[in-house]
């Protein structure tokens, strides 16, 4: 008679565990959470018009400013951008004709666009009197752009004894009859100036 053959149980501990999944976290890296950053929106533009050769100084109104990597005037950047807060942006425009959209843009997107127009019939804009502070007769000097057709000069509202236009740039008058601390205004044919303060000694 043959003698039967029996498997022997192996050992409890020679029989190795199924393999088991990592935890997720071990595998699967973490997905970093970034905040939504909206697109600025631009609410309004002063002045709204400019000297088609550039240079003009503009405010610009809104909000979502902050990191604001682009202003444009119908697709030309501007000469020159700051921003001064989460709300307001100063600018410098471009060269450029016609009326365009003037549009801001940071990480967020870009903005709706602010109509902005290129005019060569623009108001003079004055800087400064020198000196700020004289007497009935004498005579100052008053810079600024754009004063080449001056029509008038006025301080506090009385016109100036008398004027000579030097420059586009540049005005000589001679101080009226006045008293106090009062404003200083040239008018062209395109409207009049800004003023500047001058004192009456």
């Amino acid at each position: 008679m043959k003698n039967a053959l029996y498997s022997l149980p192996r050992p409890l501990n020679s029989i190795s565990p199924p393999p088991q999944e990592p935890p997720p976290s071990a595998h699967q890296p973490e997905q970093s959470i970034h905040p939504y950053v909206s697109a600025p929106v631009l609410k309004a533009i002063a002045p709204q018009a400019g000297d088609p050769a550039g240079g003009s100084d503009i405010i610009a109104v809104g909000s979502g400013f902050t990191g604001a990597t682009a202003v444009d005037f119908g697709g030309t950047a501007a000469a020159d951008f700051t921003v001064a807060s989460d709300t307001i942006i100063g600018i410098t425009t471009p060269p450029g004709t016609g009326t365009v959209p003037v549009r801001v843009t940071t990480p967020g997107g870009t903005s709706n666009g602010e109509s902005f127009t290129y005019s060569a019939s623009l108001p003079p804009k004055l800087v400064a009197v020198t000196p700020q502070s004289a007497r009935t007769g004498d005579t100052v000097v008053i810079f600024g752009c754009k004063v080449n057709r001056a029509r008038s000069v006025a301080f506090g509202g009385h016109p100036a004894e008398s004027f000579t236009v030097l420059s586009d740039n540049v005005i000589l008058a001679v101080v009226p009859s006045g008293t106090g601390t009062v404003p200083v205004t040239v008018t062209t044919p395109a409207g009049t100036s800004n003023p500047v303060r001058f004192t009456y000694t």
